[in-house]
């Protein structure tokens, strides 16, 4: 499965991915890792914090527009963002877009 094929689901996604399926996308993004077995995680760098408060607003705009929102953590050189989905109880194939979409961010200028 390629991650530039998934379609982002609309309304409430009660499952979550298998795990086959799930390592096999997630391998296709970069620098992000399963936590707790149930949220998609990576932590960017920035050189300023200001330069992460920017980003955490990108990245709030994306999860604005899909109506799917992340956690977030600010540090002084860094944003920790972690997606998953409540209703399913963990990475859904909305989580998986979504991760790919915030790292486009960084591919854009963000960071």
């Amino acid at each position: 499965m390629n991650i530039n094929d998934l379609a982002f689901s609309t309304g409430i996604v009660t499952e979550s991915l298998p795990s086959a399926e799930r390592g096999e996308l997630i391998n296709q993004l970069d620098g992000w890792e399963v936590q707790d077995n149930s949220r998609l995680v990576r932590r960017f760098r920035f050189e300023t914090y200001p330069a992460a408060l920017a980003f955490t607003q990108q990245v709030g705009k994306l999860a604005e527009y899909f109506n799917h929102h992340p956690e977030m953590l600010v540090e002084y050189n860094g944003v920790t963002v972690a997606w998953w989905t409540h209703t399913a109880g963990g990475i859904t194939v909305n989580d998986i877009i979504l991760a790919r979409e915030t790292h486009a961010l960084i591919d854009a200028g963000s960071e």
